[in-house]
């Protein structure tokens, strides 16, 4: 009944992340194509057949989300989140009846799975000042589509907790107060991602981008990526600076060209990343100076038409 759970390595929840994390700033196509990967390294897991047929139904493939569906529910018949996919999706298709009885299934299955929350609660009552296992409870509800209780999670571990986890805890809490009709505290959330965490700020910008433009915030999604797109630039100059002083360094030591022509193939391409073309033309001058090698001049050599 928890052999996913427990068998999980890490590649296949690297799988499960690609997947999840691309439908908020990636094409369509590319989480299809992360969950095929996924599923051509692990055919038979059903983790991975359930969040591809979640997403199926969100791109309005109910046909293939079905298929997902079943083939969840062959692979593991007491998969809770299997039947309440299938259950959406013949309530999608007109099937109230075949709907009320999936999701009757689904609540059934529900019951059953509450082992591995129990076990959670066992490792908090054992060491209560692991916060971390409030994000891992807060992760499992919301694989369960319990949003509500992982939301309370969520809560609990960024009132305690000074981890990384605290991006995507913040990121996913957003998600699952916007997937309650609680649009105000989402928002709420994603002005938190940029606002407590600066130099991941343009990721943030563009998750609330696609947020308003959910909501039909047409002007505010266009001002956030607008946003997003100046906050890469500085981010990126800031880069060239952190490279320029590395250059700096080497000239306090024996002359490295190798060292220095690697620096200079960086922040060329960092430039070319701002469309700083006159930088980029000082930086290939330098690297003629330093009789660059020859695959590095083909790399560099283009920018000089904007001179």
């Amino acid at each position: 009944m928890f052999t996913s759970q427990t068998a999980m390595g890490e590649t296949l929840q690297e799988w499960l992340e690609r997947g999840y994390y691309s439908q908020y700033d990636r094409p369509p196509e590319e989480t299809f194509r992360y969950y095929e990967e996924g599923l051509h390294e692990y055919p038979n897991e059903e983790l991975l057949y359930l969040e591809r047929g979640k997403f199926h139904l969100r791109q309005g493939n109910l046909d293939s989300a079905f298929a997902d569906s079943q083939k969840a529910i062959e692979l593991s018949p007491n998969l809770a989140g299997a039947y309440k996919l299938r259950g959406q999706v013949k309530k999608a298709k007109g099937d109230s009846e075949g709907a009320e009885k999936d999701f009757a299934k689904a609540e059934e299955e529900h019951a059953k799975e509450d082992y591995t929350l129990y076990r959670f609660n066992q490792e908090l009552s054992a060491n209560p000042q692991n916060v971390e296992i409030y994000y891992k409870i807060a992760r499992y509800k919301r694989q369960k589509g319990d949003n509500v209780g992982a939301i309370k999670s969520f809560d609990k571990y960024l009132e305690f907790s000074d981890t990384s986890n605290k991006y995507f805890a913040y990121w996913y809490r957003a998600n699952a107060k916007a997937e309650i009709g609680n649009t105000d505290g989402a928002l709420a959330d994603y002005n938190l991602l940029i606002e407590k965490f600066p130099n991941n700020r343009s990721h943030g910008y563009e998750k609330r981008a696609r947020f308003k433009e959910s909501l039909g915030d047409i002007e505010g999604a266009k001002a956030d990526r607008l946003a997003a797109q100046e906050a890469r630039r500085e981010n990126t100059i800031k880069e060239i600076q952190q490279l320029n002083d590395e250059l700096e360094a080497l000239d306090t030591q024996p002359p490295e060209t190798w060292a220095k022509l690697s620096i200079l193939e960086k922040i060329a391409a960092k430039q070319m990343k701002i469309e700083s073309y006159a930088d980029v033309v000082t930086t290939l001058d330098k690297a003629v100076a330093l009789q660059a090698s020859s695959s590095l001049l083909c790399n560099l050599t283009e920018p000089r038409i904007f001179r």
